[in-house]
């Protein structure tokens, strides 16, 4: 069965809502009378009905877009029950197809999603159940954070986020890079009022000023010294731990977050130990200086003892950015910035880049 935007079984309707706005990522997935959602880090492709489960649910077919130095495409499938939450996500081997033409989802006998990979001389088919962990069709539960009850029945939903790419020996591409950013952008909690205040309790820390009121805050706060994971921190503050925290006197135990040298110590996928902004020049964190106008997305420009940042593209007269920066962000952000804002940094390609 082909990929549809509209489809019907059983009597009950399963479509894909109209594209509201590509800067939000992600598109409402109605399952009859139930409302789903699916999101991505990066642009918003392709989204479409596979067909139902054979249980009132559904399965999706989505395109995850990356725009950098080049295109790089990631499709999954997204099988969403009938209450609308979404319960499993499958990669597309877009990599393994031999000829020019994309693998192409339907639905089995079963219910059950089948990928058929165009090869030379055949076609192969892949079902996610014949298949071991994290090889091409890995059905994991996807984790969700943050209320939003316009989305849910049971008032939960939040954004796709998946396991930070870590340095392994293979290098990281600037999507890569870019991915790894995006999933701290994503990051969508309910913030309680423990959270955002000290209460009698880690006294010493600064709160970021964007946390006011109680209420559901994006990305992860700016925590001097913090190097969280965005799992890491999603946990920590389920538990009660304090968001964020801007006193740059000590690094405090109580808090959670990230750094701009922390954050930039995950983009760049090391997972073994914290850099400093003294470290990114060194052998050990990057590959040399990175020079203009050769800058590739994932390059940081660093002012040794101030701040880092990451390069993310060329925007009119000045340039994209990401950063965990202080005020008056206090979050990780992606946002354009004038050239003068990097006077006197210098440029650094990391030792894990492709580039």
């Amino acid at each position: 069965m082909a990929a549809i935007d509209g489809y019907t079984w059983n009597g009950v309707k399963f479509s894909v809502g109209k594209m509201v706005d590509p800067e939000l990522h992600e598109r409402v997935i109605h399952v009859g009378e139930a409302v789903g959602l699916v999101r991505v880090p990066n642009q918003l492709g392709a989204t479409h009905i596979v067909g139902s489960d054979g249980e009132n649910g559904v399965y999706v077919l989505v395109e995850d877009v990356a725009l950098t130095d080049k295109v790089t495409v990631n499709q999954s499938v997204w099988h969403l029950d009938a209450s609308g939450k979404t319960v499993g996500v499958s990669m597309v081997p877009l990599e393994m197809a031999e000829v020019h033409m994309l693998p192409s989802v339907a639905i089995d006998g079963i219910g059950k999603p089948v990928v058929m990979v165009p090869l030379r001389a055949s076609i192969k088919f892949l079902r996610a159940a014949t298949l071991p962990a994290n090889t091409i069709l890995d059905l994991k539960p996807v984790k969700f954070s943050g209320l939003t009850k316009d989305a849910f029945g049971d008032g939960r939903v939040g954004a796709l986020t998946q396991n930070l790419i870590t340095y392994n020996g293979s290098c990281l591409s600037s999507s890569q890079m870019v991915s790894n950013a995006q999933e701290y952008a994503n990051v969508s909690l309910s913030y309680t009022s423990n959270n955002i205040n000290n209460n009698g309790t880690c006294t010493t820390r600064q709160k970021p000023a964007y946390l006011g009121s109680p209420g559901t805050y994006s990305s992860v706060s700016y925590d001097w010294g913090g190097w969280d994971t965005p799992s890491a921190y999603s946990s920590a503050l389920a538990g009660g731990g304090k968001a964020g925290n801007l006193n740059t006197a000590s690094s405090l135990s109580c808090s959670y977050g990230v750094d701009c040298s922390g954050f930039l110590t995950r983009v760049w996928g090391f997972s073994d130990w914290k850099r400093s902004t003294s470290d990114i020049p060194g052998g050990a964190t990057s590959k040399g200086p990175a020079y203009g106008p050769g800058y590739f997305v994932g390059d940081a420009f660093n002012l040794v003892g101030v701040h880092t940042v990451m390069f993310a593209g060329l925007s009119g007269s000045g340039l994209m950015i990401w950063e965990a920066s202080g005020e008056p962000y206090a979050k990780v952000v992606n946002r354009y910035s004038n050239w003068s804002y990097l006077s006197g940094y210098s440029s650094w390609r990391s030792l894990t880049s492709c580039n």
